[in-house]
């Protein structure tokens, strides 16, 4: 018999399809406790402490361990480690979401204009750029991803039986990959199957219960209003019709119609400046409005649009947005004024004082001066950047840009003085 004790066995990375048909081959060879015995299996625990906890003969756990070995389940042996000593992790400390400016980074940010200003000092005054022509690069065809091959399924259960009969093997494909962390553009890559086709799958499985999508709840129902039996036909008695009385008219003075108090005005949704900072946050949106929005900012704003929406969570602003993709500033605005109308993102637009924790004092002059485009172009400098690569960026007209670099570089209090003319030829505008 082999020594359990030293007997070490790790899984090898398998996808939820196929983990799902060996636990099934497992359970119906051996029972459940083949699968438990495969769920114990981690690189860390010998054989023998799993016969131990489940309880089983040694031989049932060899043949069950030499039938996952067989079905090319398990690593190779490894080694049992020795014991590690008990150390007690300290939980990190939780980072803020928004980070502060610290004393450290404006001191870079003057070093990197100050760099900046030399290099561009030194650089000669570049002529009007005259329009060149330039050959048109050659097309090379595009690579296109082939989709990943799902292994066929056999349905089993009833739902996955329902999903079969009306989708086919796509149904079972679907319903194999949806999980807590794939989204519907993960689902739509890995399947290659068209936005329609997905949403129509998916709408069937929530109607059939396999999944629940967020959907305002149903009005209630209506009472039944019975019909009101019908009368019972009673034989008439002639009855000689009244003298007519004469009638005087009473003017009847209609009631004033009652005044319904004016609801309290709720707190207005802040409205989209471009001259401002904000925190984007995406709402609670279902399964489908997220899906058909991702596919919507696609048409309209391209790939930058798509990864600029996955970025508002609440923890950026649209300044640090703009920074980290290089996504164009009046792009970015019409996409969060275009999805705050349509009620998918709230706005939380930052203080004075949030300012100037976020930016520093320096931060909150360049603010209160220039609004956005000031702290813009004081985010971007950077000791790598160009001046051309800065104004670019930003979108911002030169003329402007060059006085909001002297306004930043009076704020800083930099000792190296400041020419504006160069700046102009650097830019290639004029003064």
């Amino acid at each position: 018999m082999e020594d359990l004790s030293k007997k070490i066995l790790e899984k090898k990375p398998c996808d939820a399809v196929g983990r799902y048909r060996l636990e099934k081959e497992l359970a119906d060879r051996y029972g459940a406790e083949a699968v438990k015995v495969y769920l114990l299996i981690d690189g860390k625990t010998s054989a023998e402490e799993i016969k131990k906890k489940i309880g089983m003969s040694e031989e049932r756990l060899l043949d069950i361990i030499n039938y996952l070995g067989e079905k090319g389940a398990l690593k190779e042996e490894v080694q049992k480690p020795p014991q590690p000593v008990e150390v007690k992790e300290v939980p990190p400390p939780k980072e803020p979401s928004v980070s502060l400016v610290t004393t450290e980074e404006v001191k870079e940010k003057s070093s990197a204009l100050e760099a900046m200003m030399v290099k561009e000092a030194e650089k000669p005054a570049e002529a009007p750029e005259q329009p060149k022509v330039e050959p048109k690069p050659v097309e090379l065809p595009e690579k296109k991803e082939e989709p990943v091959q799902i292994p066929q399924r056999i349905p089993r259960t009833p739902l996955e039986k329902k999903l079969y009969e009306r989708f086919g093997e796509a149904g079972l494909n679907v319903y194999s990959l949806i999980d807590e962390s794939k989204t519907p553009r993960d689902i739509l890559n890995q399947t290659k199957m068209s936005e329609e086709e997905l949403v129509k799958i998916l709408e069937f499985m929530n109607a059939e219960g396999i999944i629940r999508l967020e959907k305002p709840k149903e009005a209630m129902e209506k009472p039944i209003v019975k019909s009101p039996p019908a009368p019972v036909e009673k034989k008439e008695i002639p009855v000689e019709p009244p003298k007519p009385v004469e009638k005087k008219e009473i003017p009847i003075e209609k009631p004033k119609p009652i005044e319904q108090p004016k609801p309290t005005p709720l707190v207005a949704p802040v409205t989209f400046d471009r001259n401002e900072i904000y925190i984007p946050t995406l709402t609670g949106v279902n399964l489908l409005t997220k899906l058909k929005t991702e596919t919507d900012i696609l048409r309209s704003y391209g790939n930058e649009g798509v990864k600029a929406f996955s970025l508002m969570n609440g923890k950026r602003t649209n300044v640090r947005i703009v920074k980290e993709i290089k996504i164009h500033p009046a792009h970015l605005d019409s996409l969060i004024s275009s999805l705050a109308e349509k009620g998918l993102v709230k706005l939380k637009q930052l203080t004075p004082q949030e300012i100037k924790e976020l930016y520093g004092e320096e931060g909150l002059v360049i603010y209160n001066k220039y609004k956005r485009d000031g702290i813009l172009l004081y985010e971007l400098i950077d000791k790598k950047a160009t001046l051309k690569d800065i104004v670019k960026v930003s979108g911002i007209e030169p003329k402007l840009a060059v006085e909001i670099f002297a306004f930043i570089h009076k704020a800083l209090g930099l000792e190296i003085p400041l020419d504006k003319e160069l700046l102009y030829r650097q830019l290639g505008v004029k003064p």
